[in-house]
């Protein structure tokens, strides 16, 4: 069975309609807002996704549109040859939620490990590059890296998720090489 997604009911719709009633609660002949049919105040024009869309996009959807989920569809031409629209088939919901727990598996959360901090001074990527090759001799597995540009564009910071509870060698390695890290928020400078 096919589900035409005909529209989506918030409860930013219900707050409108609740606050819209307050404002005039004796217009004439007017059922009030609880008895009013989900179609009357639903979004028909909606942002939705499709499944081939990325998810960085869809997360820049939400985020711009401050949405908690989006509608995924998949588009079926209408039976009748001689209509050119097309049917939205509802497949799924893309959640805030469903992307951060991507995003956290992504960045091996929920395995064993931790996190380190490399501090990347005027976005100078050699420490993280040094960092990863000094994990490689030492058999550190590393999960995840991110390394986000701040305000000007440029990482300061690259956050590492390492694959051992045990990061002592490596640690002394950086601190060897004068590599600034941090498990925490202030980093720390080789000696």
């Amino acid at each position: 069975m096919q589900r035409v997604l005909a529209g989506v009911l918030t409860s930013q719709d219900i707050d409108l309609q609740a606050a819209l009633a307050r404002q005039n609660p004796a217009a004439a002949g007017q059922q009030s807002w609880q008895e009013r049919l989900v179609a009357e105040v639903m979004h028909r024009g909606l942002i939705r996704v499709t499944p081939t869309t990325s998810v960085a996009a869809a997360a820049q959807i939400l985020v711009e549109r401050n949405l908690t989920y989006l509608p995924v569809v998949e588009y079926a031409a209408e039976q009748e040859p001689a209509l050119a629209e097309q049917q939205a088939i509802l497949v799924g919901l893309v959640t805030r939620s469903d992307l951060l727990m991507a995003l956290s598996r992504a960045m091996g959360a929920f395995e064993p490990g931790m996190q380190l901090n490399l501090a990347l001074p005027l976005g100078d990527m050699s420490f993280l590059a040094r960092t990863l090759l000094l994990a490689a001799e030492l058999h550190i597995s590393v999960r995840s890296i991110l390394a986000v540009p701040v305000d000007d564009g440029v990482p300061r910071v690259a956050t590492l998720r390492l694959g051992t509870i045990n990061p002592a060698p490596l640690l002394m390695r950086l601190q060897k090489e004068g590599i600034q890290y941090s498990f925490g928020n202030a980093l720390v400078e080789g000696e």
